[in-house]
């Protein structure tokens, strides 16, 4: 070979090896290895913020927020609770009358069916009512019940109910009826509009007390 062109091989050689070296300097220089180690710190150190209390990044004024809230629950409930209160202490009370059979065109006793009420032994009494089933078993005719006051010699004011064509038992309550005060007796009288035999199945006064 050609002693010139060994020459240039050898210098283009020296060329090569030198650039590799300086390129391999170059990026220990730069610090390009370390990137990795400094992503993988960074990655490591992310899970160490989520430790950190939740109460510290709420601030006063959301604390205060939540104490308000609190406290206007507690205040609903007791409210609700009164509300409740107030309205169990009516007290619904039942006197049973009986039943019985009549077949008269004017009013007439019906027989064993009186109830004796002492309104001392109530509570305060609110309302009370009237209340009475009827059925006419052969036919259709219009049947009247109420309560009378035996003792004063009245009927209940407003007591009075009217059937219309019971030929089912139907079961109707009064007007409000005003129980006069003391110890009182009270029958149940009836009158039918043909004569038509009439069966009273239920007879009862219902009284509200507060």
């Amino acid at each position: 070979m050609h002693r010139g062109l060994k020459w240039l091989l050898y210098c283009l050689g020296f060329l090569v090896v030198g650039n590799i070296a300086l390129l391999d300097y170059w990026i220990i220089s730069s610090g390009a290895l370390d990137k990795p180690q400094s992503l993988t710190t960074s990655t490591q150190s992310a899970p160490q913020k989520q430790i950190n209390n939740p109460l510290q990044s709420c601030p006063q004024s959301c604390l205060s927020y939540i104490e308000e809230a609190t406290a206007s629950s507690a205040t609903l409930q007791s409210g609700t609770g009164g509300t409740t209160a107030k309205a169990s202490s009516q007290k619904e009370l039942f006197v049973p009358i009986g039943s019985g059979t009549n077949a008269s065109d004017d009013w007439e006793d019906v027989p064993g069916l009186q109830v004796v009420i002492d309104t001392a032994q109530y509570d305060k009494i609110k309302s009370s009512f009237f209340e009475a089933a009827v059925n006419v078993p052969s036919g259709n005719e219009i049947v009247y019940v109420r309560l009378y006051n035996v003792t004063d010699k009245h009927p209940v004011w407003y007591s009075e109910l009217t059937f219309v064509n019971a030929n089912t038992s139907q079961q109707l309550t009064s007007d409000k009826i005003t129980l006069d005060s003391g110890n009182k007796a009270y029958k149940v009288q009836m009158k039918t509009q043909l004569k038509i035999p009439a069966s009273l199945n239920s007879s009862r006064i219902r009284i509200i007390t507060q």
